[in-house]
């Protein structure tokens, strides 16, 4: 466990129905074949669902194709406008997630929701291995820095993450297609980001990068009392992929109100939560408290069978071999 306290000496420097009904029927369930470790890291099968899940898979889907069409993700074009080798195919993910308090208990089932992505399978993309496709994280040193800075200038610690994120990337001007069972007469073009497109995390990173330099955002500003090209701290935030964490004053929350505004958030935290597998605990004093005991303890040991257990000189099987790779 490790603790962030006060530091004395402070930073001086405060069409769409049609396409609709299309994905909701069209998308290839079966296209891609995953490996049982992947199966059971939360895939399910609607086949093996009752049907009142069954239902609460399809309203998910419902949401998300909302929100492909919210965000012009897709757009029905002409036959032959796309090349077919950059035509790609897509598959529905199904799994279950931690209800919030704003979900309706229709929608709950023990504690959890239905979730549903839609997938682009990106083998396909002729830009594999060319287009920029990298997210710049909060890296350790940025989170400590941020910790400390949070607690030294007694702010709430807060964490929240981005609704459907990736959908909010702009497309790079390529000419892109995925599969949907469109009519002999047209194509259905992806506009912009989405899951499983090879350069998602970084059109998202560079939607999210540039509305924060927009000027929309405000986290320095030159405060009365200091001279005009002296800059105030009003806040701290670090970004990894679509989850953020910070803490900052009033300035610097309204500021993040916008953001709220403009990306929608699926969830914000204040003081006590967990950011990427770290649980965060803040005290009245404002020190910071975080461990991963909870993550820790979901890690379960690798099974060794009594024979193998006898032959410690023997090299170890290709399934002996995916069971440590998925425990590291």
């Amino acid at each position: 466990m490790w603790k962030y306290g006060f530091m004395g000496n402070r930073l001086p420097l405060e069409p769409k129905q049609e396409l609709s009904s299309l994905c909701e029927a069209s998308a290839d369930e079966s296209v891609l074949l995953v490996s049982d470790a992947q199966k059971q890291n939360g895939e399910i099968k609607l086949s093996t669902l009752k049907s009142a899940d069954q239902l609460r898979m399809a309203v998910a889907k419902h949401k998300e194709i909302g929100a492909w069409l919210k965000h012009s993700t897709v757009r029905k074009v002409a036959r032959g406008k796309i090349p077919e080798s950059a035509v790609m195919p897509c598959r529905w993910i199904f799994s279950w997630k931690s209800a919030g308090p704003t979900d309706l208990p229709a929608d709950v089932r023990n504690g959890q929701k239905a979730k549903a992505r839609l997938f682009v399978i990106c083998f396909d993309d002729p830009g594999v291995g060319i287009v920029k496709n990298d997210s710049p994280t909060l890296s350790k040193d940025g989170r400590q820095m941020d910790l400390q800075q949070v607690s030294s200038f007694g702010w709430d610690r807060i964490s929240f993450d981005v609704s459907t994120a990736f959908l909010h990337g702009d497309g790079d001007g390529r000419l892109l297609g995925i599969h949907l069972g469109m009519s002999e007469t047209d194509q259905c073009s992806l506009e912009g980001g989405a899951y499983g497109r090879v350069d998602a995390p970084y059109l998202w990173y560079c939607k999210f990068r540039d509305t924060l330099l927009s000027g929309s955002v405000c986290v320095y500003t030159v405060d009365q009392g200091f001279q005009a090209n002296q800059m105030r701290v009003h806040g701290s935030l670090g970004i990894h992929v679509d989850d953020g964490i910070g803490g900052g004053n009033q300035v610097f929350m309204d500021s993040l109100q916008r953001i709220k505004d403009k990306f929608n958030f699926g969830s914000f935290e204040k003081g006590s939560f967990t950011f990427t597998g770290i649980r965060f605990q803040q005290s009245d004093d404002k020190s910071i408290e975080y461990d991963q005991v909870e993550y820790i303890e979901k890690i379960s040991p690798l099974e060794i069978p009594k024979h193998r257990q006898n032959q410690p000189q023997s090299r170890i099987t290709a399934a002996e071999t995916t069971q440590l790779r998925s425990l590291v």
